[in-house]
């Protein structure tokens, strides 16, 4: 394991505390994202992890060595973060270059490596170029540039993408995760986005107040979600409580409902997930043992689908159906439910 932390608690004050007991091991080359609302923690543990901030107890290890006392500029990791940090009187090349020179790299040295660096983030042209006349994608590159240049032991990212529009966004998202990996160091990675943890990380390590809530691959994290913070964090909205009536069989607010989900004893209390896409209509007349009925609310189009808002016993839900159905506010539904989109939390 190359990086590990153990039990690492800091509090700020007396009545809050940003990082509670947190454990966690990065095994080398991988791409893990820390994501979680802001105040979760997020922040605190990649600061901590740098040796930026001290913890209150735990402990900091890397390749098996207790590094929570070393200094920040002695553990030779890179931090690239939101606003990116770049030099406006300095050109790419000075910008890329100046981490080298700090390490005393021969100018011929420097040289190969910051056009090594530049080539990698597709900016060969731009080493003359000033950074103010740059767009901010190209300034995103230019600082991922600069963090990669010294080839550091560990690589952190505290939301690198977050000054972009989310146009830019989405396009440098595939193209850095396709970098890192290029490259292959070890990056920790800190947002708040969903979409760019998704698409950018191996493993995702979801915090709610200073502790770990779920850690997985985004697509054991999307296809189960552990907790109802996780599942509400994610974008899901359908969550009841219940309490289990019969093997595969809960009780709810709006009627009973069959799953496939594993379910404990009879009495227990759980939380279910109905998932967007678990409803499917059921034609006028047909016969159905087991659905919801309910009333449309609110009808969004959403290219691909319909997202409707469906009023149930006083519960509102919300699926993704067909676009190819004609629905408005007021109508009536009957919705045929899958056993199998429906979790126990």
């Amino acid at each position: 394991m190359l990086l590990e932390t153990r039990t690492l608690t800091k509090a700020y004050t007396p009545e809050t505390t940003a990082v509670s007991g947190v454990s966690l091991h990065i095994a080398a080359g991988e791409i893990v994202c820390l994501l979680g609302p802001s105040g979760c923690g997020k922040t605190t543990l990649l600061r901590m992890i740098a040796g930026l901030t001290r913890p209150d107890s735990g402990t900091v290890w890397f390749e098996g060595q207790e590094i929570t006392a070393v200094p920040p500029h002695l553990r030779d990791f890179g931090m690239m973060f939101q606003d990116f940090a770049l030099f406006p009187h300095k050109n790419v090349f000075a910008n890329v270059a100046f981490g080298l020179e700090m390490h005393g790299w021969s100018r011929a040295r420097i040289a190969a490596r910051v056009a090594e660096m530049l080539a990698l983030v597709d900016l060969a042209d731009f080493a003359q170029r000033d950074v103010t006349q740059l767009s901010g994608g190209e300034q995103q590159r230019v600082a991922l540039a600069r963090s990669l240049a010294p080839g550091p032991r560990l690589l952190m990212l505290d939301e690198p993408l977050g000054a972009l529009d989310r146009a830019l966004r989405e396009r440098l998202m595939l193209d850095l995760r396709q970098i890192l990996q290029r490259v292959g160091v070890t990056a920790v990675y800190v947002t708040h986005d969903q979409t760019e943890a998704f698409a950018i990380a191996d493993r995702i390590v979801v915090m709610n107040g200073g502790q770990i809530e779920q850690i997985a691959t985004p697509q054991a994290l999307y296809a189960r979600p552990a907790t109802p913070f996780v599942a509400r964090f994610l974008g899901f909205h359908n969550l009841l409580a219940g309490v289990v009536a019969a093997p595969g069989v809960v009780e709810t607010a709006v009627g009973q409902l069959r799953i496939d989900d594993e379910t404990p004893a009879v009495g227990t209390a759980v939380t279910l997930l109905l998932r967007p896409e678990a409803a499917a209509i059921v034609a006028s007349g047909a016969k159905q043992e087991a659905g919801l009925q309910g009333t449309v609310t609110a009808v969004s189009f959403r290219g691909r689908y319909l997202q409707v808002w469906l009023a149930v016993a006083a519960t509102r839900l919300m699926f993704e159906l067909p676009i190819t159905y004609d629905l408005h506010p007021g109508q009536t539904l009957t919705l045929a439910l899958s056993p199998k989109s429906i979790l126990i939390l």
